[in-house]
């Protein structure tokens, strides 16, 4: 009685799993694990069956010559791991693998489930080193990141008395963008980028207690590529996102906006520290900063002008100061520094090579942004709130296994754009060279 309601349980639960399914059987031949280009040319083509969250069975499945029958082979198993890994680099999101479940097939039997999300697999790169230091948070602190990025630890601003060891990365380039999967939108909205990092503290300690930041004092971070500029304001990861990042302001820094300026000497000391709290504060200093730096533009062209003596005493007293704008952050995680676009935004709608499963990108060279393209077709690919009149370059990246597939084109947002996309075979070092050359480094 009891094997008989297991069989029944077990065929409900099968039924289950290849209900609302596709259904696909993926013929191995004796002793084959690896997926073969015919295999994998079959499973590429029921992408353009697929639609959105449209779920897939795969049977790994094997001719018995002996008898002339498919079964499900000894080592289905390892057919079913290589079946899932390939389906992941082409759209597909691994739900789970099967086993043991009744069959019109002999053999153990195996199905590999899946769901087409059409997140493609971008790149096979190591994922951001991350840098550490050891710091006491009852003293002052000043880090530099590999890549300018500064962090400023007052005394008592992290919530703990034993030692801390920080963990920071950067991204600034936009490999590290399209490689960490970060567009720079919001809700759906463009936003310039002066840089994203990963922020964490724990403390030196055996357990690695994690620590949080005193919210009165908050962590003062200088993004290296925000220049500056207004209107740069805190973002973070919005934790309700899962494929893709979306960028959203913390509840704490919707209202209460500031921004830090520290004046340097030559030798690196700061010489004063000032605190913005509006936005129109700020937007009058940066004039002021742009007027200063004029003004010594003059000083140095007259300079030039005089004997090579004098120039040397007016060197010696007229130092160049350097200015550092700090923004606060409360919490660790992924931080972004950004400011929203005010300019007309049109959508565009691109007409993608449906040969391949790949991501498509819009990036600027003028602004710091990218923005991540929706597919809605096999066909078709949305980008919403693109600047008008604003230059662009359309990338297409996509990975069969190792071998990457690329496009790439300029355009001028809001003219007619009819130009057939087609992504060819290229070299990992042929794509870096490209995205370095788009003006973000």
């Amino acid at each position: 009685m009891k094997k008989w309601m297991l069989f029944s349980i077990s065929y409900v639960i099968g039924q289950q799993l290849l209900s609302q399914a596709l259904i696909h059987n993926c013929i191995f031949k004796n002793n084959q694990i690896e997926l073969n280009e015919e295999q994998k040319k079959e499973l590429v083509d029921l992408t353009k069956k697929m639609s959105l969250g449209k779920q897939l069975s795969i049977f790994p499945l094997t001719y018995d010559s002996l008898f002339e029958v498919y079964r499900f082979a000894p080592n289905a198993d390892k057919q079913a791991l290589k079946i899932e890994e390939y389906a992941k680099s082409i759209g597909f999101e691994s739900l789970k693998i099967a086993k043991n479940f009744p069959s019109t097939y002999s053999g153990y039997s195996i199905c590999v489930s899946l769901k087409y999300t059409q997140q493609v697999t971008l790149s096979n790169n190591k994922e951001k080193p991350s840098q550490f230091f050891i710091i006491n948070p009852k003293k002052d602190t000043l880090l530099i990141g590999n890549e300018g990025t500064k962090l400023k630890f007052k005394a008592g601003c992290l919530l703990t008395n034993n030692e801390v060891k920080v963990e920071l990365k950067e991204y600034y380039s936009l490999k590290d963008y399209l490689n960490s999967n970060l567009p720079t939108t919001s809700n759906g909205k463009l936003i310039e980028t002066g840089g994203v990092i990963y922020l964490n503290a724990k403390e030196n300690t055996p357990s690695q207690k994690q620590v949080t930041i005193n919210p009165n004092i908050g962590v003062q971070v200088d993004f290296s590529k925000d220049e500056g500029k207004a209107n740069m304001q805190i973002f973070i990861k919005d934790p309700k996102t899962t494929n893709q990042t979306n960028w959203i302001l913390p509840k704490n820094f919707t209202e209460d906006w500031q921004m830090k300026e520290s004046i340097y000497d030559d030798q690196g000391n700061i010489i004063s520290t000032k605190t913005y709290h509006s936005k129109a504060e700020w937007e009058i200093r940066l004039k002021e900063r742009e007027a200063e730096i004029k003004k010594k533009e003059a000083i140095e062209q007259q300079k030039a002008k005089v004997k090579v003596d004098e120039v040397n005493t007016l060197a010696a007293n007229t130092g160049q100061d350097k200015a550092d704008a700090f923004l606060q952050v409360n919490q660790f995680g992924l931080i972004n520094c950004d400011r929203f676009m005010d300019e007309k935004m049109v959508p565009l709608a691109l007409d993608i090579d449906p040969k391949y499963q790949a991501k498509y990108y819009m990036v600027f060279s003028d602004i710091r942004s990218v923005m991540n393209g929706e597919k809605t077709s096999a066909n078709l690919v949305n980008f919403d709130n693109l600047p008008y009149k604003r230059k662009a370059t359309i990338v297409a990246i996509g990975y069969i296994d190792k071998q990457a597939y690329f496009y790439s084109t300029d355009i001028t947002i809001g003219t007619l754009f009819n130009t057939k996309i087609e992504l060819k075979p290229v070299e990992e070092s042929y794509i870096n060279e490209k995205l370095a050359q788009m003006g973000w480094n």
